[in-house]
């Protein structure tokens, strides 16, 4: 079952709502998914006024989770003489984006400061945890949507964030370690992993603060080691209007050089909480854990992102989970060049 209130304040029940879904992904907005079906033209249908309150800022509430979205897509269509209703909804978090800032803060700012005019005005509160140095700006804070905003401060102040409703819970790294264990054909149906080479790169060039003569203050490029081994890959060239030393401009580019394949493993699952060997397992986004196998797959990830049906006995689907990139050892891709021509000469 799921609650519907729309801007009025009314409230009704969904009944047979099924494939109940939601999707948690670190760093972003949760999102809902469901169907349901109704008579439109019988009043005495359970589902009656529910389908009068899919309306723009109608809140839909997961009671299981507690979990508050606002429905952005409802699609009906006909299912003989009835309508099915499939509805996407996203995190009512996503109201920060309802605000604009227009004014903005000068200089060197707290990170209080900042948050204090993002959320000013608005239903959200934000907790942090840890301490956090000041950050000076070069071109002001502000001037953009609430949410863009917090996303720029995570950058900028060095911390990770997540959202349960209107609060915002702010620290340096989500997640705890240790906090799960997944053993393929134990636990696990299967481990799925992707390797992704197009994000390679091994060189860039930058450009420090452009003066009026049209000169640059500083100039600077890197080459990253494994360009021997990947060849000469272009990143997009970077160019600061307040960089003037060329060892600043130097440490920034290396920092922008991606020279290792994104590797990603995603699992199917029966259970958020299953237990192997006496481990209890917690998959929430940012959380760190194992995957094991018997074909050489031994790591430590961290879980990116988890769709769950938290009233799954009304589904009967199995959720999923999706570990972020893995950032191998190189070696481990130069053996398996070195493999491969051992086992081709062999074949002659």
């Amino acid at each position: 079952m799921l609650w519907l209130q729309d801007t009025n304040g009314d409230q009704t029940a969904i009944s047979g709502a099924f494939e109940i879904a939601i999707t948690e992904t670190q760093g972003s907005f949760d999102q809902l998914s469901f169907k349901f079906v109704v008579d439109p033209t019988d009043a005495e249908d359970p589902n009656y006024v529910a389908a009068t309150m899919i309306l723009p800022r109608t809140i839909v509430v997961e009671p299981i989770t507690g979990k508050k979205f606002r429905i952005l897509q409802p699609q009906p269509e006909s299912l003989g003489d009835k309508l099915l209703y499939t509805i996407t909804c996203t995190s009512i978090a996503y109201d920060l984006h309802d605000m604009y800032i227009e004014t903005k803060l000068e200089n060197t700012q707290s990170l209080t400061a900042c948050l204090d005019l993002i959320t000013n005005g608005t239903s959200f509160k934000y907790h942090t945890t840890g301490s956090f140095a000041n950050y000076s700006f070069s071109e002001g804070f502000g001037g953009d949507f609430s949410d863009t905003l917090l996303s720029n401060l995570a950058s900028d102040f060095g911390f990770e964030y997540y959202f349960n409703n209107y609060d915002i819970y702010i620290q340096s790294t989500i997640g705890k370690s240790g906090a799960f264990l997944f053993v393929e054909n134990a636990n696990a149906t299967k481990f799925v992993r992707q390797e992704d080479y197009s994000v390679i790169t091994t060189y860039i060039k930058g450009y420090g603060k452009q003066n009026d003569d049209g000169s640059y203050a500083t100039t600077a490029d890197y080459t990253s080691p494994l360009a021997s081994n990947w060849g000469k890959i272009w990143a997009s060239p970077y160019s600061s209007d307040s960089i003037t030393a060329q060892a600043t401009l130097l440490a920034y580019l290396k920092s922008q050089i991606h020279d290792y394949p994104d590797v990603q493993y995603t699992m199917s699952y029966t259970d958020f909480i299953n237990n192997v060997q006496g481990f209890k397992n917690d998959t929430t986004p940012g959380n760190y854990g194992w995957l094991r196998n018997r074909f050489e797959i031994d790591v430590s990830v961290r879980v990116q992102s988890r769709t769950l049906y938290p009233q799954q006995q009304d589904s009967g689907q199995a959720g999923s989970i999706t570990f972020g990139n893995k950032i191998f050892d190189p070696n481990y891709f130069f053996n398996q060049l070195k493999n491969g021509y051992q086992e081709n000469y062999k074949l002659g």
